[in-house]
């Protein structure tokens, strides 16, 4: 169960049995701030380049993921608005060079999660990258036209 609460500007939805939490912060409407970033979930479920063109139409980017903490905090959001904690997108891609993955918002790839044996290519290309799948709940390479809910990212404006 979670407890949502209004403290000044922020909306924050907590959940004592991992300390992590919802923070509004200064990110936009349906936001929510992790280290100067604001994440947003989306239910919605579209083909990676739908995802990737919905968050670009708002200024964001699909999420790029830079650390276990990161990839921790993400798994949270999307366990807040979905209790099945289905695959979402995430921006990572190998669209342009087969084998050389990318993050959609050209930042650095500096951390990876991978399930074993992933990326495969399973039956066909698989050029784009899901989050929570399989037992472990970690990424795998899927077919870029498959539709799934995601999460967008921007970094934020320190005052």
């Amino acid at each position: 169960m979670f407890l949502f609460s209004l403290v000044g500007f922020a909306l924050i939805a907590v959940t004592p049995t991992d300390g992590l939490e919802l923070i509004s912060g200064f990110c936009p409407d349906f936001s929510f701030n992790f280290e100067n970033r604001c994440y947003r979930y989306f239910a919605t479920q579209r083909t990676w380049a739908e995802a990737e063109r919905d968050c670009v139409a708002e200024g964001l980017n699909l999420v790029s993921i830079h650390s276990s903490e990161e990839q921790k905090y993400v798994k949270f959001l999307i366990s807040n608005f979905d209790n099945n904690e289905r695959s979402t997108w995430i921006g990572y891609t190998d669209a342009q060079q087969e084998g050389l993955w990318l993050w959609s918002d050209g930042t650095q790839d500096n951390f990876q999660n991978w399930n074993r044996g992933e990326p495969n290519n399973f039956n066909k290309p698989e050029n784009c990258a899901v989050t929570n799948w399989g037992f472990f709940r970690r990424w795998n390479d899927i077919d870029c036209s498959e539709k799934f809910p995601f999460v967008s990212t921007v970094f934020t404006v320190s005052l």
